[in-house]
């Protein structure tokens, strides 16, 4: 079914048809409301939204095998798909028993693969009513365009018609036969009826008393604000709401660094994207998003405001040119309307692609932005500003495309980038940690390290935030990344000390010399066959768990379980001679077999749990 719903399922019905889209029914019902907007028509014009009550539930069987059989379906198949639905029973489960059995009479399951599409053969039924019966309602977005009737979108319809008695009338007897046929039932509390600017406010009232729709300025259809008005920022308050609730839900006392670095590209920067691709949403919504935004990232958990080491530009630059690929909402906008556009030239035979090419012309990316352009062609035009983040292929638009046409619609800056995006290379050496694949607070660290962008001696006092840039304990040198990463006193003292337990850990003269010997460590062969030198070590505490001292041992081992044990007997020549008052050792690992030879060995107190 899923190849042959684009033949059988008119181009109103965008919903489980694929090829169809979506935006393509939002841009499109925008256009048709700056007609509504700025006409100046006699008779005027009107936008009902209809909602149906439980449309899915309601529907009738009878409708869905009738259809079915005019479609030209074999019978057969029509008796496989209504054996599949036709008397259903369910049972409601109160305290954990079933309460009684209740037989199904019409309706499709929701959540059954199966129901979407017999749910849009059946609403096909009003596409059908309004092509025979309805060639005069309708809204023509311009003199050489056709009417545009309805639009769905599954249970969401969308219907446009002349504010004349006539066309009213009609509208409303293929509404009733259509719910006649079906067995739905209109939800006139959750319906609503928009007019257009030129019908007076008395004639408003009439209308809405003649349809039986309630009169209202504005309403959302498909989560996006449809008004006879220019949006502000106060009609996006939902959407700020929402990131902020989500941003409190999560909370930043438990979450490391690196968690809420992923939280904000993966989850935050993705809930606005719908909206601000398919509205004009202003700007200062978007700063205020970011701003939500950067202070998730930097600030403390308790609401105290906390330094910010990194310019947000910085954050959002890809990773191989020093940032974070964190998208940035602001940069993204125009950049994700640009398909758009793309589509247009794509996708020519489209619903949206023909009513914008007879209004626009074929030459549409000529056409100017006036004042009372549409919410749609402002969200086309805007595309020409998108810098960033384009994957069209130079070569592949040049085919659909003349030299002097592309350059002219996408403008130089963005066509500079399509040209050049595959010849890009990384300009920051820091972009070969990434392919270390290493752990994700390390990578934070050594990212922050590198961006300078850590509290040390020389960052603070660059800020003015501290009197001199040396290491405060007592290295007496100035504090950078070279100074962190490999040349300070303690830190080489501490690896001294590791070395001689047998850790093999390399010295490094600088930071940039940090990352060479990275990158031959990842690509070194190592053989294994003969090396079995090794290093152990331990950590002893108290019976609080306080820190009371650290070993370590240089080893050759053949088995892992035979080093451990060395581990433990090293650790009681380490204790003798230093806490002779100790009554026992509690010893803890991960190898089970070690632990199992020490239960047998030694004797375990009756009061201590093994």
């Amino acid at each position: 079914m899923v190849d042959i719903m684009p033949r059988i399922i008119s181009e109103e019905q965008a919903a489980f048809v694929r090829g169809r889209s979506i935006s393509d029914h939002l841009l499109l019902a925008q256009e048709v409301f700056n007609k509504l907007r700025f006409s100046k028509s006699c008779n005027g014009f009107l936008e009902i939204k209809v909602d149906m009550e439980q449309a899915y539930y309601s529907m009738c069987w009878s409708t869905l095998e009738r259809m079915l059989i005019e479609l030209g379906f074999p019978s057969r198949f029509v008796h496989l798909v209504m054996e599949c639905i036709i008397d259903p029973i369910f049972s409601i489960v109160i305290n954990g028993s079933n309460f009684c059995w209740i037989e199904g009479k019409s309706g499709f399951l929701q959540g059954c693969p199966l129901s979407p599409f017999l749910f849009i053969l059946c609403s096909q039924l009003l596409s059908n009513a309004f092509r025979s019966r309805g060639t005069e309602v309708g809204i023509k977005i311009s003199d050489n365009a056709q009417r545009i009737s309805h639009l769905l979108f599954a249970d969401d319809i969308l219907l446009f018609l002349e504010a004349k008695v006539n066309v009213m009338k009609k509208v409303r007897k293929i509404i009733k036969d259509c719910c006649r046929w079906t067995g739905q039932n209109i939800n006139y509390h959750k319906s609503s009826l928009v007019c257009g600017n030129s019908v007076d406010r008395r004639r408003k009232v009439q209308i809405s008393r003649f349809i039986g729709i309630k009169l209202i300025d504005e309403f959302k259809y498909l989560g996006i604000n449809l008004a006879m008005r220019r949006l502000r920022k106060a009609d996006f308050q939902g959407l700020l709401d929402k990131c902020c609730k989500k941003i409190k839900f999560w909370g930043n006392r438990f979450v490391s660094f690196a968690g809420r670095l992923v939280l904000v590209k993966s989850v935050y920067l993705s809930l606005p994207i719908f909206i601000m691709t398919h509205s004009l949403i202003p700007m200062k919504t978007l700063m205020e998003l970011e701003k939500i935004c950067r202070y998730f990232i930097w600030n403390k958990y308790d609401g105290k405001r906390e330094l910010h080491y990194m310019a947000w530009e910085q954050v959002c630059k890809p990773k191989e040119y020093g940032g974070w690929d964190v998208h940035s909402a602001v940069a993204r906008r125009d950049a994700m309307r640009a398909k758009f556009s793309w589509k247009l030239i794509d996708k020519p035979e489209s619903l949206l692609s023909r009513h914008l090419n007879d209004k626009y012309g074929a030459n549409w990316w000529n056409y100017r932005l006036y004042g009372r352009s549409s919410c749609t062609w402002k969200i086309l035009f805007s595309e020409r500003n998108a810098h960033t983040g384009s994957m069209l292929d130079g070569e592949l638009l040049m085919g659909l495309l003349e030299p002097g046409e592309t350059h002219q619609f996408f403008g130089v800056d963005l066509m500079d980038l399509i040209y050049n995006y595959k010849n890009m290379d990384g300009v920051v050496p820091f972009s070969r940690v990434y392919k270390l694949k290493l752990n994700a607070r390390l990578e934070v660290f050594l990212w922050r390290l590198f961006s300078d962008a850590l509290p040390s001696g020389a960052f603070l006092f660059r800020r003015k935030l501290a009197d001199n840039s040396f290491f405060p304990m007592g290295c007496e040198v100035l504090e950078d990344i070279n100074h962190i990463s490999s040349s300070c006193c303690k830190l080489r003292k501490v690896l001294d000390v590791l070395r001689g337990w047998g850790f093999q850990i390399p010295v490094f003269s600088g930071w940039f010399d940090c990352l060479e010997g990275l990158q031959r460590l990842k690509n070194a062969r190592i053989d294994q066959s003969g090396n079995y030198e090794s290093g152990v070590g331990g950590i002893v505490r108290d019976c609080k768990g306080r820190f009371l001292l650290a070993f370590g041992r240089k080893k050759t081992h053949w088995d892992i379980a035979q080093l451990e044990m060395s581990a433990i007997s090293a650790l009681t020549e380490v204790l003798h001679g230093i806490f002779d008052g100790v009554e026992g050792i509690i010893v803890e690992g991960d190898n089970k077999n070690v632990i199992d030879i020490l239960h047998k060995v030694h004797i375990i107190p009756k009061n201590m749990d093994r």
